[in-house]
């Protein structure tokens, strides 16, 4: 073989060597990859915790659109999934439903408290309507006294009886809701308080 001849041999192994070098370097690099999809699978499946596929290659360290080129592994992630328990949610999942407790939480509690001003509203009203049934409950008394004493008659023995027991009754049910004004108004406070706090940042 002439040194020309040699010499373009050589040319053509060259390129076909880094071919070949490059090559084994792919296959290596590819089994790698695969390698850690599957330890990410497989800690998948032990910790019962799901993943999506973002997550699966972001933690893999692959290209993104790895499990779409490679459908076994795709499938395989699927698989796993479907192995794991159905109220297993994904970690993203879970980051938002906590990021969103705590609105879920505030809004329950200002809801809270506006039922319970509007309690004390109507707490506040209850004894004045107490009061105006015993004030119509005297007027009416005192109505039927007069009457009596203009023509002549006293009321009939029954009709004072009555009168005077809804009166006592009234008086009765009059305490009572001062009484209970005073403690559920005091509770209701309190709940605001402690309310406004948990909302309040911080």
């Amino acid at each position: 073989m002439t040194a020309d001849g040699t010499a373009s041999t050589r040319r053509h192994q060259i390129p076909r060597a880094g071919r070949d070098a490059a090559a084994v370097s792919r296959r290596a690099d590819s089994r790698n990859c695969q390698a850690r999809v599957t330890a990410v699978l497989d800690g998948m499946r032990r910790r019962r915790t799901p993943l999506s596929d973002a997550e699966i290659t972001r933690r893999a360290r692959v290209n993104g659109q790895y499990l779409q080129r490679h459908r076994d592994s795709k499938i395989r992630a699927a698989q796993v999934r479907v192995a794991l328990p159905e109220d297993a949610a994904l970690p993203e999942d879970a980051g938002r439903q906590a990021a969103a407790a705590p609105s879920a939480t505030k809004r329950a509690l200002r809801t809270e408290n506006a039922m319970l001003r509007q309690q004390n509203t109507d707490l506040c009203q209850r004894p004045d309507a107490v009061l105006a049934e015993l004030r119509q409950l005297r007027v009416d008394g005192l109505t039927a006294s007069a009457t009596g004493a203009l023509t002549g008659r006293t009321p009939l023995p029954p009709a004072t009886d009555e009168l005077q027991r809804q009166l006592d009754e009234t008086r009765a049910a009059l305490k009572a809701t001062e009484a209970d004004l005073v403690a559920v108004r005091t509770l209701h406070q309190r709940l605001l308080v402690e309310n406004s706090r948990l909302i309040s940042p911080g």
